[in-house]
């Protein structure tokens, strides 16, 4: 599944089967999708709108694909409600962007902000986006790209050890700071127990079209 257009407010969904020729487009009721994920526990694929609503597909029947709106109350909006302190408030209007991750079986919901993430997991069974404090010693992998969720303890090779609790990430200077036009980009890491960010990669001056991904052989 893709989402496609000519801009990032004008958006749509398509998926395409192995097999297929052609890619069929998926007219939803709503436009601008920030992320999407399959959910391989419900055997979905979930779509963030650009108005927080999630959309859950069911592609079961290519022929007859089903859409359910999920209730879902956006934890944005709920977690920095009627709080007075100017750095919460601050936080809520500097989300750069947001990523839906399949963390084993649970549906996470990962907020970019300019120097920190939020993580929050979707109750199914009360509708809520819950506050997240620890990945239960896994690790994130969060790009353009499809993001995924490991855990930290199978991959350890000699000189290389996945950070529990942690998320690796892409970013370009112009998705956190949007007055930012070079396109310089770099890799980092945030940690969710100090939550602090470890930069890996940096390079002020290159521009880098398209953006850099993860890739992951092997999974």
């Amino acid at each position: 599944m893709i989402i496609h257009g000519y801009n990032r407010r004008d958006t749509q969904l398509a998926f395409c089967r192995v097999g297929d020729e052609t890619w069929t487009a998926l007219n939803g009721p709503r436009s601008s999708y920030q992320d999407i994920m399959y959910l391989s526990k419900h055997g979905k694929f979930y779509a963030l709108c650009e108005s927080d609503h999630l959309e859950a597909w069911d592609l079961s029947c290519p022929s007859s694909p089903k859409m359910t709106l999920v209730k879902s109350e956006y934890p944005s909006l709920r977690f920095f409600a009627g709080l007075n302190s100017g750095d919460e408030l601050e936080r809520a209007q500097l989300c750069r962007k947001k990523y839906l991750v399949d963390s084993s079986g649970e549906l996470l919901l990962v907020l970019r902000l300019t120097k920190c993430f939020d993580v929050f997991k979707l109750d199914f069974d009360e509708n809520k986006w819950m506050k997240v404090t620890s990945l239960g010693g896994r690790s994130l992998f969060l790009g353009t790209n499809e993001c995924i969720s490991v855990c930290a303890g199978d991959y350890i090779n000699p000189g290389l050890r996945l950070r529990e609790d942690s998320i690796y990430f892409t970013c370009v200077d112009a998705e956190v700071e949007p007055n930012t036009t070079s396109g310089a980009y770099h890799l980092g890491v945030f940690s969710m127990k100090n939550r602090e960010i470890d930069v890996l990669y940096q390079d002020e001056y290159r521009k880098m079209d398209p953006h850099p991904v993860w890739i992951f052989p092997g999974l």
